[in-house]
């Protein structure tokens, strides 16, 4: 098992330290038998679990902790049943005392005020004294109106030519005419909401083609998240196929796979250098890369 289960552990990225067995080797080979006859342990649930605990935080610390439970549980897949329920029971630990770290939401909108408005009497302001009204000053005679000469009649006006009246058409208000939509282009918000569902359903390519064009930062912000998660999900097909190639005995078929995966992990930081597990992709090519020796 100690050979077995180092490199899963250097791959994943964690360590875990197992308390020593004081069990005589009766005993310890009752159990070993018994275990193993129960068949290999499954670690869906505390995935599922670690999973959930990923999605709601947004502490670095606190999610690397989770990514590291992750990791080892599956890189303990493909060992002993023995191993895999002490792990588990040091896993199922760990993951109660994070989800007891939840931070607690208060919700400041709920509840009575703790304020008591306090009703103020209105203040009642002195009448303004009235403003003096001044003598009016003495208005002087007209002087008389000089008579005007006689005015010759005016000519009469011209009568003008009847107007027709307006049709229904010109009576009625103008349409506004809306701008033309080219056709068969979404727009901004129709692409970054296609996005979002993509990312919902862990479609991340997709995510990433439907993002070309765009780049403000909620496209920026969209456009990593969807790296992160091709880069996960590329990385822990690579590590499956490590485990399988490392169950077949040497040979070409175990070299294939084994090559296969070093080209995942390779690809992926080629293509997005800036990815959030990069550092863990090039422990991982290290580990397969030293597994296929010199070529």
């Amino acid at each position: 098992m100690r050979t077995t289960v180092l490199p899963l552990l250097l791959l994943s990225g964690c360590f875990l330290k197992l308390p020593p067995v004081t069990h005589d080797r009766t005993t310890q080979g009752n159990t070993a038998t018994a275990t193993a006859a129960a068949g290999p342990v499954s670690f869906s649930d505390l995935e599922q679990r670690v999973e959930l605990l990923m999605a709601e935080t947004n502490d670095a610390d606190r999610r690397d902790r989770l990514v590291e439970l992750r990791e080892l549980m599956f890189a303990m897949r493909g060992e002993d049943p023995v191993s895999q329920r002490i792990v588990r029971t040091h896993l199922e630990r760990l993951i109660a005392v994070e989800e007891r770290s939840r931070p607690m939401a208060i919700d400041l909108m709920d509840g009575p005020s703790l304020v008591t408005p306090v009703e103020e009497a209105p203040i009642e302001l002195p009448a303004p004294a009235p403003a003096p009204v001044p003598a009016p000053a003495p208005v002087p005679a007209p002087a008389p109106t000089p008579v005007p000469a006689a005015i010759p009649a005016p000519a009469p006006a011209p009568v003008p030519a009847a107007i027709p009246a307006p049709t229904a058409a010109e009576l009625a208000p103008p349409v506004e005419t809306p701008p033309p939509v080219s056709a068969g282009v979404p727009t901004r918000e129709a692409r970054l909401e296609a996005t979002r569902q993509a990312l919902r359903q862990s479609r991340y390519q997709e995510a990433l083609i439907t993002l070309e064009g765009l780049d403000d930062n909620e496209a920026r912000m969209l456009r990593g998240e969807a790296v992160d998660g091709w880069a996960r999900t590329e990385r822990e097909r690579a590590g499956q196929i490590y485990v399988d190639a490392r169950k077949l005995p040497p040979g070409p078929e175990r070299t294939a796979r084994l090559e296969e995966a070093a080209r995942v992990l390779t690809e992926l930081n080629r293509a997005y250098p800036g990815n959030g597990y990069a550092r863990e992709i090039a422990e991982n090519l290290a580990l397969v890369n030293a597994e296929l020796g010199p070529r």
